[in-house]
């Protein structure tokens, strides 16, 4: 069990790292063992859903569309490579990039948070996503847990019962503020072997209770 924990746990690095080295389209051109790249407009949560997903195992790239200047699809060495599209509401946009602007002390460039400008972005970045047929996934008002787990079960080679298993967790344990979630199920000790190979970052704790106690619960 301790093998195939060290082995998750690199895996899960190797990952992120992978996320870093193809963050906002640098090496594109060499993605070719990646899983999936994301691919939206400036702010639209691309890298930190890149990062979740590394942490996950998924070896992710993500490249942000600029205005006027073409996606650069004839760079991918794999023209296979699930591409996922983001998009997001305007308006709330428009303040996410007005944010960032007066945290970064920014007065040279009110352009990026224009709404006009920002809703011609959008636009063309749906027509690009439609173009190749990408699913889109609206990240607005989604946590980037939530962003990943659409990311991960649109596609079609990932998707399976334990993603959606882990989206409604996670979605439940989010909705009463925490930030993981943990199942008690005394089977779950049969099949250990079975859980850390679908969900390779799980944790077992074994919690020990006086039997008196466990035999009063169950009167």
């Amino acid at each position: 069990a301790q093998h195939k924990l060290d082995t998750a746990y690199f895996k899960r690095m190797a990952a992120v790292e992978y996320a870093v080295v193809h963050d906002d389209g640098l090496n594109i051109e060499n993605l070719h063992d990646a899983d999936m790249l994301l691919v939206g407009v400036s702010r639209t949560s691309k890298t930190p859903t890149s990062m979740y997903l590394g942490h996950r195992g998924f070896k992710v790239g993500n490249y942000a569309l600029v205005p006027n200047v073409p996606f650069p699809i004839e760079k991918l060495p794999n023209k296979n490579i699930f591409i996922v599209g983001l998009t997001t509401d305007p308006k709330r946009l428009m303040q996410v990039r007005k944010t960032r602007l007066q945290h970064l002390s920014d007065s040279n460039n009110a352009t990026y948070a224009d709404i006009e400008l920002i809703t011609n972005e959008i636009r063309e970045a749906r027509k690009l996503f439609t173009q190749h047929n990408w699913p889109v996934i609206d990240v607005s008002r989604r946590s980037v847990e939530e962003i990943a787990a659409a990311v991960a079960k649109s596609n079609p080679s990932k998707r399976g019962p334990e993603m959606v298993f882990d989206a409604f967790l996670s979605s439940y344990a989010k909705g009463r503020g925490k930030s993981i979630y943990g199942l008690k199920t005394p089977w779950n000790e049969f099949y250990a072997e079975e859980i850390l190979a679908t969900f390779d970052d799980a944790i077992f704790l074994h919690v020990m209770r006086d039997p008196r106690k466990s035999a009063l619960s169950a009167m």
